[in-house]
């Protein structure tokens, strides 16, 4: 099976990302996505990019890690903290973004 080796960028409808794997460069513009992907060994997701829309890691209960998280002031993360490891936060100057921490 050929795997997508570019970045994934999402700038509207609904994206659903699935199997074991590792995606470099996420970036959510306005889009709904289930970033479902999982690595072992490593992280599912290097740079997630969550500038607006919807990003809901909690259609998985598979343990997975993202490296870093830039978090802008339009972007919405929904995750299960016993399910979804952020090694870094980033979160634009001047104040937080809205963020969703489920457990």
């Amino acid at each position: 099976m050929a795997r997508w080796r570019g970045p994934v960028i999402a700038d509207g409808g609904v994206l659903t990302i699935e199997e074991e794997f590792t995606v470099s460069n996420f970036t959510n513009n306005g889009a709904t996505v289930y970033p479902n992907n999982t690595k072992s060994g490593g992280n599912a997701i290097t740079n997630a990019y969550l500038k607006g829309g919807t990003t809901d890691a909690t259609q998985s209960s598979q343990p997975r890690t993202w490296a870093n998280v830039y978090l802008d002031r339009d972007g919405v993360l929904v995750a299960d903290e016993d399910v979804l490891t952020v090694t870094n936060w980033h979160e634009p100057e001047g104040g937080t973004a809205e963020r969703v921490v489920m457990n």
